[in-house]
């Protein structure tokens, strides 16, 4: 069950996979906004924003399963305006380090408070994070070395298409 002392971290954890979420909802609705047609890299996004609610939800129903409040803010609203793909994917990737790095640390609180069973939770959710980082930077990484190449930015597309596709 969780203590009393890592319980604000558990309402941290669902207000930001909530709103990473809908970072990941704005940064679809930014691809689309720039006309184009890449329904690999929107069915990517679209995949990575449904994983971090899936996540919100595993988190609240570990704070009601303890006896504990769920408490959900307002979130800031993300950024949602890009000048070309690379910057979403490095916004992305920025955010994912941001997240596994505050969950490590979540987890040594956990240590420290003897929360055992907080330290196991929040270590299931690094190691989930920790691949959703991969994936998003892999992708940037890729970005970054095809710099602008129209046929390798389709390649890259088809690829997310197939992987990531509902039809898939």
């Amino acid at each position: 069950m969780i203590s009393d002392a890592m319980q604000p971290k558990w309402n941290f954890f669902l207000n930001h996979f909530n709103q990473m979420s809908e970072i990941y909802r704005q940064l679809k609705f930014s691809l689309n906004d720039n006309k184009t047609s890449l329904k690999g890299f929107q069915a990517f996004l679209n995949y990575e924003g449904g994983e971090r609610w899936c996540e919100s939800e595993k988190i609240a129903k570990c704070i009601m399963d303890s006896n504990k409040s769920a408490i959900l803010t307002e979130a800031p609203k993300p950024k949602n305006e890009f000048n070309n793909i690379q910057e979403i994917f490095e916004y992305a990737s920025d955010i994912e380090l941001k997240t596994c790095n505050a969950i490590n640390n979540a987890i040594s609180e956990a240590v420290d408070a003897k929360d055992y069973y907080t330290e196991m939770k929040f270590k299931e959710m690094y190691m989930t994070t920790l691949k959703e980082k991969k994936e998003v930077n892999d992708i940037h990484k890729k970005l970054i070395m095809y710099n602008g190449d129209l046929a390798a930015l389709l390649e890259i597309d088809k690829y997310l298409y197939e992987k990531y596709s509902d039809n898939h």
